[in-house]
């Protein structure tokens, strides 16, 4: 059985700052990095670290902890180190002797990717087979079964496609979320407008950064 990990600490004021440059000052992440005189890929993790709730945190997460962010909450490494607080290896090695499947891939989420997620723009849904009367049938929302913090997480700085109900849907490229309660999202467009949406609505989401 595989020992406890030690946790992974960073200093305060460094997290304190790439989340200033980041939230208040808008910097991309290649700016922030080069701001703090560290590599962008531990720069979005610190910023990870200094954004997940304490009450989203784990302390001393066993496998089938981690067997159940990864599998059923469809998280990347990098968010399970954040909500751990344990080096990405050691997420590795307890979710393998906790269920038995290898860790293939990269960082970023089952299958190399978060769920929903595709490259560039949000592709459209399929639609769906052709069945004896049918009947006008919502896409599947991309965050069904996340809770608030996650989707808030999920949906900041990409571009979402958002069922409209009637004509074809629209794509929203959002700056940041202000809020995620009851079922709805309020957002800011990198054109500064700001926006509430139902999250059920969202039925999908791009891979790369807008903003």
């Amino acid at each position: 059985m595989a020992r406890t990990p030690k946790t992974i600490t960073f200093d305060e004021q460094t997290m304190q700052e790439i989340v200033r440059l980041r939230d208040e000052e808008g910097y991309k992440w290649d700016q922030v990095a080069n701001a703090v005189e560290l590599p962008t890929g531990k720069t979005m993790l610190i910023y990870s670290f200094a954004k997940t709730p304490k009450k989203l945190r784990i302390k001393e997460a066993t496998g089938q902890d981690i067997a159940n962010l990864r599998d059923n909450e469809n998280l990347s490494w990098g968010v399970i180190m954040a909500r751990t607080g344990y080096p990405e290896g050691s997420c590795r090695a307890l979710y393998e002797e906790a269920t038995g499947k290898a860790t293939k891939g990269g960082r970023i989420g089952k299958g190399g990717r978060l769920p929903g997620e595709s490259s560039g723009e949000p592709k459209a849904p399929r639609a769906p087979k052709a069945a004896k009367n049918p009947k006008p049938v919502a896409p599947v929302s991309k965050l069904d079964g996340m809770d608030e913090e996650a989707i808030k997480e999920f949906v900041a700085g990409r571009a979402i496609q958002v069922h409209t109900g009637t004509g074809d849907p629209e794509v929203i490229k959002v700056k940041s979320v202000t809020k995620v309660a009851k079922g709805k999202i309020v957002l800011v467009t990198v054109e500064g407008s700001a926006r509430t949406i139902k999250a059920a609505a969202v039925i999908a989401v791009s891979k790369k950064k807008v903003a």
